[in-house]
C-alpha cells in the first residue's frame, strides 16, 4: 500500500466516523430512510456520501495536489521529533533543517489547515482543563 493510499484510508476512516453520527441521527429523524452506497463505491463517493449526510458540501478529487501531499506526508512520517518542535511543532509546517522538507510539501501542509474555510473558526477561548491536569 502506497503512502497516499494508507493516508487516504485514514482520512476516509476519520470522515466516515465523524459523519456516521450525523448519518445515524439523520436516519432516526427520517424514520430510517437512508441512502445506501454500493459495495464498489469509490473513496470519493464514500467521503461525499457522509459529507452530504452531515450537511456539508461535497469535495472533488484534485490530482495536481498529490505530489505535494505525498511530499508532506513523507516529511511527517520521516522527520525526527527533535526537528518538529517550537515553530515547527504543528503538522501544518515543515522545518527546513529536515532532509524531507520541500517547498511543495510545505505548501501542502499549510494549505491543509483550512478550519476557517470549512465554516469553523480557530479556537480563541482557552481550552478547558482535562481531569488529568487538575
Amino acid at each position: 500500500m502506497s503512502l497516499i493510499s494508507s493516508w487516504r484510508a485514514v482520512i476516509i476512516a476519520i470522515v466516515v466516523a465523524s459523519g456516521a453520527l450525523a448519518t445515524a441521527a439523520g436516519a432516526t429523524a427520517r424514520g430510517g430512510d437512508r441512502a445506501v452506497l454500493d459495495d464498489d463505491a469509490s473513496w470519493l463517493s464514500v467521503v461525499n456520501h457522509h459529507r452530504l449526510a452531515a450537511g456539508l458540501a461535497p469535495v472533488e478529487h484534485e490530482p495536481a495536489w498529490l505530489p505535494g501531499l505525498e511530499a508532506h506526508l513523507t516529511y511527517l512520517r520521516d522527520t525526527p521529533t527533535r526537528l518538529r518542535t517550537g515553530a515547527y511543532a504543528s503538522s501544518h509546517t515543515q522545518n527546513p533543517a529536515s532532509p524531507w522538507a520541500s517547498a511543495d510539501g510545505e505548501e501542502a501542509g499549510r494549505s491543509s489547515n483550512r478550519a476557517d474555510r470549512a465554516g469553523r473558526r480557530p479556537r480563541t477561548a482557552p481550552v478547558p482543563p482535562t481531569p488529568a491536569l487538575r
